[in-house]
């Protein structure tokens, strides 16, 4: 479009500009190698009083055959901002792939998850790195996170069998299933699809949300799950995050976005927003079942009076645009209405201003 050519037309203007400037001496080519090994930034996050930014740096180690995720850290009060890697007293920590950092409400702690010992669980650090807590010690991956605007309570999302209570359920019937060493059938039946999702297959398991309790040393206690029996995935699969769920503004519930898998899940784009209280208590509600296309990204705005969140027209095409809507509480109900209709562009992410009236 306008800005692919834009960008053509720049890239054109510094080539010819180059040419003009004749050879450089001592000139190197951009190689393969060079850009498989280039530091790669991402995912920058504002400490809550704008001081601090931290964000991931992707280091490549060509002989090694790997890439590290590191964490760093800017101080904008500095005159020459001067970036530090945040490392921690935990050699370990420091020499694995850390990354996913978030601040906590407070802006006093970091939150973020490391590989390492081969199992991704969160940890908590400072800006200045010199205490770290282990957050979760959970038997699977953590997804992805959430910390409460009271920073009180932790929802995690973590790959488990829909129709388990407990996390131990799952390890132990995953554990049931797995192919012994020497065993000569290795054979596997699939009943429905998806089988597959981009580089890992089905096994049975769903992204699903548990709560749990923070207690005075920053440990995460007491899990309760979110999603019990609930046919879907919560981060969405395969690229989804944190911003597929949200807690409401009263910080009594979570509202998220999944698709009901059933048998139409390969062909449905029908995500829908639903409510569950962080007691656990009750199944979760369906708070959009009007729209049969998209909705994404419930984001509620300070003040519980009013909700963003994303939503396309069309059911089954996913190209579809994602408009803004916002959704009004209003005498104990609610009101949908569509923000910029006539907006030409698909909205990506949706942030609300503190006094939540400018998105």
């Amino acid at each position: 479009g306008l800005r692919m050519k834009s960008m053509f037309l720049r890239l054109a203007a510094a080539g010819a500009f180059a040419l003009a400037l004749g050879p450089v001496a001592d000139a190197k080519p951009f190689t393969a190698r060079d850009m498989a090994t280039l530091d790669r930034l991402s995912d920058p996050r504002i400490s809550p009083d704008g001081r601090y930014v931290i964000y991931s740096r992707r280091v490549a180690d060509y002989q090694a055959n790997k890439a590290v995720s590191e964490l760093w850290v800017v101080d904008l009060n500095e005159k020459a901002p001067n970036p530090k890697r945040l490392t921690t007293p935990n050699a370990e920590i420091n020499s694995a792939s850390i990354s996913g950092a978030r601040w906590a409400p407070d802006g006093n702690n970091i939150y973020f998850t490391s590989a390492q010992g081969g199992s991704t669980q969160l940890w908590r650090t400072d800006v200045s790195g010199k205490v770290v807590t282990n957050v979760t010690s959970l038997p699977f991956d953590v997804g992805s996170f959430r910390i409460s605007p009271d920073g009180k309570t932790l929802v995690v999302s973590l790959a488990v069998l829909p129709d388990c209570a407990t996390l131990e359920c799952t390890k132990e019937r995953k554990a049931a299933k797995t192919i012994a060493a020497g065993d000569k059938a290795s054979g596997i039946v699939f009943d429905r699809l998806f089988i597959r999702h981009w580089d890992e297959w089905a096994d049975g398991t769903r992204n699903q949300l548990f709560a749990f309790d923070l207690d005075a040393n920053g440990r995460a206690t007491n899990p309760k799950p979110l999603m019990k029996g609930f046919d879907g995935d919560a981060h969405t699969k395969p690229f989804g995050d944190e911003t597929d769920y949200a807690f409401s503004a009263d910080g009594k519930s979570v509202i998220f976005s999944a698709r009901v898998a059933g048998k139409t899940e390969p062909w449905s784009t029908n995500y829908d927003l639903f409510r569950v209280s962080l007691t656990g208590s009750g199944a979760p509600q369906n708070v959009t079942e009007q729209n049969k296309a998209w909705d994404a990204q419930p984001t509620p705005a300070p003040g519980g009076k009013f909700m963003a969140y994303r939503a396309m027209k069309r059911p089954t095409f996913e190209a579809d645009r994602f408009g803004i809507i916002i959704r009004e509480e209003d005498q104990g109900g609610w009101k949908d209405r569509e923000l910029a209709p006539g907006w030409d562009r698909s909205a990506n992410t949706i942030v609300w201003s503190a006094d939540g009236k400018t998105i």
